[in-house]
């Protein structure tokens, strides 16, 4: 049997943030954006998104899908979605000097165009691989981008996860 996992976090249940090297002891959880950008010399501001309560680990994905949606860009901006692995972190406290770390490529491309909705297809094994530390965004090249969080105001710019999946039924051997 097929289950759906679909959610859009509001600001009371959302973590979602962005650690700023520029500014290595500011928390931003209650920001309504999270900005994603890179120097020439390192990555700058890479943001962080959890969802909640989702899925046991040992359910099969069939499919996931993270929404975000760009408020600005500076040209051609990219971005790379990989998990967070090192610990788990929370919105009000992070900061660049805590900022976990990551591993494992959930979605690399190019995002080009103007600023508008963007679905990523994240790669279904590596979600649910590990436990719940959440997501981190960070670019590949010179760019900057902001992505609106959980705690917009408007529910359809806020970052959402959809996922198909089912619980493998286990298997009864009966020995006589």
């Amino acid at each position: 049997m097929q289950l759906s996992y679909d959610k859009t976090p509001d600001s009371t249940t959302g973590q979602d943030t962005w650690a700023n090297l520029d500014a290595a002891d500011t928390n931003y959880g209650n920001s309504v954006d999270m900005h994603v950008y890179q120097t020439p010399t390192s990555y700058d501001g890479i943001a962080f998104i959890k969802f909640p309560n989702l899925p046991s680990k040992a359910t099969v994905i069939v499919s996931a899908t993270l929404q975000l949606y760009m408020s600005y860009n500076d040209g051609s901006p990219s971005i790379t979605v990989e998990r967070v692995t090192s610990a788990d972190w929370d919105e009000d406290t992070l900061t660049w000097n805590n900022k976990p770390t990551g591993s494992g490529t959930l979605f690399a491309g190019a995002m080009v165009g103007e600023p508008g909705s963007y679905s990523l297809d994240v790669d279904q094994a590596l979600l649910m691989c590990q436990t719940n530390y959440g997501m981190r965004l960070y670019t590949t090249a010179v760019t900057a981008t902001n992505w609106y969080t959980s705690n917009h105001a408007t529910a359809g710019y806020r970052p959402r996860l959809t996922m198909k999946y089912h619980v493998p039924s286990s298997q009864v051997i009966f020995i006589m």
